[in-house]
């Protein structure tokens, strides 16, 4: 089914597999793909840590931190991303997912009007999916669309709307219309939440400067470049281990599990630590890792050969 472009169909039986025996290795890989082209970000963070918890190797645990982060630092771009779910909407014009993220890989690529009918048709799919609801807010901001932007936070379901991405698209809005003190709300309402949000300290910081809050600004400035730092250290020690076969130092796992925690990821940061520890107490590094799924990477798609329908 996923060669044929059937991923809906092929998620539920992985899925299903999963329930099974939750150690079947191509099932959670194969989901970890999906999620990682289909833009599910969250959910392929929930899903790395369960198989890190199951898996048996210590080295595929390894595995599923580094391609947690390789999620985050490797993306597809937007052609890339709809030359490999064209086929599936194609053939699975019920899979809300993939309609969603090539309505969105659409509007970034300017084209606008084909885009948002996809993300709109998810929308009908599934009114209350998250994820298909702020495609559909970045979409609008994106292309300057702010009087339906703006219709656009009565619809929301009321869940939705208070997630912290969410906020900061309002706070943008509000920012975009002129109204500086709703901006600030939202983005201090965000950061409650998220206090990590680097771009939301950033902005933040731009709308108290307009009120002469100097002071504070520079600190949330400050705090912005911090974060975008730490994020920019952990993209070079991804790379650095994948120069090494996917094998990190003691040293990598300790600072990996040091950025973690800086980032607001206390469970991905427990579990770098225990691998540098398991290293520390065998005095070695581990054996080579064969990767039972290879990843999909950026650049390496042609119209001739998607990278999906080479397995």
């Amino acid at each position: 089914l996923w060669k044929l472009n059937r991923w809906q169909a092929a998620e539920t039986l992985w899925k299903r597999a999963l329930e099974l025996d939750a150690r079947v290795p191509q099932a959670g890989w194969h989901l970890l793909r999906f999620y990682y082209v289909e833009h599910r970000w969250r959910e392929a963070e929930e899903l790395g840590l369960k198989l890190y918890e199951v898996e048996p190797d210590p080295r595929d645990q390894t595995l599923l931190l580094l391609e947690l982060i390789r999620i985050e630092h490797e993306r597809l771009t937007p052609a890339e991303t709809a030359l490999m779910l064209e086929p599936v909407v194609a053939l699975e014009p019920e899979n809300y997912h993939a309609l969603r993220t090539v309505g969105f890989s659409y509007v970034q690529l300017k084209r606008v009007s084909e885009g948002l009918a996809l993300i709109e048709q998810a929308l009908q799919i599934e009114p209350t999916e998250s994820e298909t609801w702020f495609a559909l807010a970045s979409s609008l901001d994106l292309t300057g669309n702010l009087k339906r932007l703006g219709g656009l936070w009565q619809d929301i379901p009321q869940a939705v709307g208070q997630e912290p991405r969410m906020l900061r698209m309002r706070g943008l809005w509000a920012e975009s219309i002129g109204d500086f003190a709703e901006a600030e709300t939202n983005y201090r309402r965000l950061l409650e939440s998220d206090p990590v949000h680097g771009k939301a300290h950033y902005e933040l910081a731009r709308v108290l400067r307009r009120r002469g809050a100097e002071s504070e600004a520079n600190e949330h400035e400050r705090i912005s470049m911090q974060i975008d730092a730490a994020r920019d250290r952990m993209g070079s020690c991804y790379a650095e281990a994948t120069r090494q076969n996917d094998n990190p130092t003691i040293e990598q796992c300790r600072e990996l599990s040091q950025l973690c925690r800086e980032l607001n990821r206390p469970r991905q940061a427990e579990l770098w630590q225990q691998e540098a520890t398991r290293r520390s107490a065998t005095g070695t590094r581990q054996s080579s890792v064969i990767r039972t799924v290879d990843p999909i990477r950026p650049a390496q798609l042609t119209p001739q050969t998607p990278n999906l329908q080479k397995q």
